[in-house]
């Protein structure tokens, strides 16, 4: 088991655009889904972020 905590920037609306109602500490399930890269990649990608891309 794993602990997320998750942002909604536009709110808890549904794909069906009805609105829910917040409630602290919901369970839920969810699939993390990744590009295939390599290790080395990733561990370099937020390097490269930091030193290259920040504006």
């Amino acid at each position: 088991m794993y602990y997320a905590t998750v942002v909604f920037p536009d709110g808890l609306i549904t794909s069906y655009g009805k609105a829910l109602v917040f409630t602290q500490r919901l369970n839920g399930t969810a699939e993390i889904i990744t590009n295939d890269i390599r290790l080395l990649q990733r561990i370099l990608q937020p390097l490269k972020h930091i030193l290259f891309e920040r504006t």
